[in-house]
């Protein structure tokens, strides 16, 4: 995967099929299960996911 494809998964927020894992940790197991009984996704790990801030410009 190349820097733009996750620049713009990143742009893109989190979803059915992306999430955002800060750290290694339980909850990290659980989206892995997720996925894998569903079909499929990508986890990207290190980023913070942050509510949208509405009412900024």
């Amino acid at each position: 995967m190349t820097d733009k494809q996750i620049k713009n998964l990143i742009l893109t927020g989190e979803g059915y099929h992306i999430e955002f894992k800060q750290a290694l940790d339980k909850s990290l197991i659980d989206e892995v299960c997720a996925f894998a009984n569903s079909s499929g996704g990508t986890i990207l790990m290190g980023v913070v996911c942050q509510p949208p801030k509405y009412g900024q410009n």
